[in-house]
């Protein structure tokens, strides 16, 4: 995912560990930065044709590591426009996401020091 804001940021460029709470109707990939570690992204499939699911995401950040910021964007079946995601939640290492049907999302994460 390039230019995903705007702003031309770009995802990080190592692979992170991460699933979700429905394996069926949705898939997660994480990566992190080699020149910020702070920070994760998280691409995110809602794959049901019909149906709005709210994901739930847990990361393995290592210990004593936790969700600070987070932002989305996303797009669905009824635009390709990339737009802000509202409704974002997150507790420890783990995090909500409300997603349409047939939508990609990637959320942008900064890591509490």
């Amino acid at each position: 995912w390039l230019d995903y804001d705007g702003k031309e940021s770009r995802v990080g460029d190592l692979h992170a560990k991460t699933q979700t709470s429905d394996k069926i109707l949705s898939s997660a990939y994480a990566a992190t930065s080699s020149q910020d570690p702070s920070k994760v992204w998280v691409l995110l499939l809602n794959k049901s044709y019909d149906r709005d699911l709210e994901a739930e995401v847990t990361l393995d950040l290592g210990q004593g590591r936790n969700i600070g910021a987070l932002e989305g964007w996303a797009f669905d079946k009824n635009s390709a426009q990339i737009k802000p995601v509202a409704g974002l939640s997150s507790s420890g290492s783990s995090f909500k996401a409300p997603m349409a049907a047939r939508s990609a999302m990637v959320v942008a994460l900064s890591l509490k020091p």
